[in-house]
C-alpha cells in the first residue's frame, strides 16, 4: 500500500512541475488558414518550384510588394494548391463533395465556372524571426488565373523602405504587466491579425488567482485577458472589472 501512495505522490509532484511552468513564451505562430474555392479539381504543391513560373514570379513581386525583400528572404515556401474548373495535368482528383452532390454540367459547376477565372492558386509562404520571438507567421493568398487576388495576405504594414518589422519584444509583454503588478505566471500568447482594423495584436492570458493544493498556478480561479498591439506595446482591449490596473503608475 505505501508503495502504492508514493508512486501516486510522484505522479501527482510530476504533473505539477509539468503543468504549473512559471516559464512564459520565448516564441509565438500566426496562423491563417486558405479560403476554399469548391473547385472540381485540385492537386496539393508541396514544392514551389510546381507553380507555373509566372504565378512564380507573380508571387514574388506581390510579396515584395506587401512585405519588403528584407522580410520576404526570412520567409519560405510551406503549402499550395491549384484549384481549377478542368483536369491539371494528370495529378488532378475530383472534388469528392461537388464530385458526388453535382454532375459535371450541373447548374452548380457552371456557376463556378463563372464564379472563378480558372485555375486558381493558393499559396502559403511562413515569415520567420527568432530574435523578435515570432517562430512562423502564416503569409496565405489566393490569386486567379488573371492575377486577381481573391484573398490578401494578412501582415501589419511595413515601411518598405526601411523593411523592417517592430514587433515588439515578448519581454516587453512580461514588463508591460510587472508595470502594472500584474501576475505573469504560465502566460500564453497568441499572436493574430485583425483584418477589420489591419492591426496585429498579441492575446494574452495570464493565471492571476491561485487556488489549489497541486499549486497556485494549476487550477486559476480567475484568468484575465487582453490584447495588446504587436508593434507599438499599447493594450488595445481588455477584460476586467478593475481597469485602473492597466494604466501605466
Amino acid at each position: 500500500m505505501n508503495r502504492i501512495i508514493k508512486v501516486f505522490l510522484l505522479l501527482i509532484i510530476s504533473l505539477n512541475l509539468i503543468s504549473c511552468s512559471e516559464n512564459y513564451p520565448k516564441t509565438v505562430s500566426q496562423i491563417d488558414g486558405f479560403w476554399s474555392t469548391n473547385s472540381r479539381y485540385e492537386i496539393d504543391i508541396n514544392n514551389f518550384n510546381e507553380f507555373p513560373e509566372e504565378i512564380q514570379d507573380f508571387t514574388k513581386q506581390y510579396l515584395t510588394r506587401k512585405i519588403g525583400k528584407l522580410n520576404l528572404d526570412k520567409s519560405r515556401f510551406s503549402y499550395g494548391y491549384i484549384a481549377s474548373n478542368k483536369p491539371i495535368n494528370n495529378k488532378s482528383k475530383k472534388n469528392e463533395i461537388v464530385a458526388l452532390l453535382y454532375g459535371e454540367d450541373s447548374k452548380e459547376n457552371k456557376e463556378l465556372d463563372t464564379k472563378y477565372n480558372y485555375p486558381v492558386y493558393s499559396i502559403g509562404f511562413e515569415y520567420s524571426d527568432l530574435t523578435k520571438g515570432i517562430e512562423k507567421y502564416d503569409l496565405t493568398f489566393i490569386v486567379d488565373n488573371n492575377g486577381k487576388i481573391l484573398k490578401n495576405i494578412s501582415f501589419p504594414k511595413v515601411d518598405l523602405k526601411s523593411n523592417n518589422l517592430n514587433f515588439i519584444p515578448l519581454d516587453s509583454i512580461h514588463k508591460i504587466l510587472s508595470e502594472r503588478k500584474i501576475s505573469s505566471r504560465k502566460l500564453e500568447l497568441d499572436l493574430r491579425f485583425d483584418r477589420k482594423k489591419q492591426t496585429t495584436f498579441y492575446y494574452a492570458r495570464t493565471f492571476i488567482r491561485g487556488g489549489s493544493i497541486a499549486g497556485p498556478s494549476c487550477f486559476p480561479e480567475y484568468q484575465e485577458h487582453f490584447k495588446v498591439n504587436a508593434i507599438t506595446g499599447e493594450i488595445i482591449e481588455y477584460n476586467s472589472d478593475d481597469r485602473i490596473e492597466y494604466y501605466n503608475n
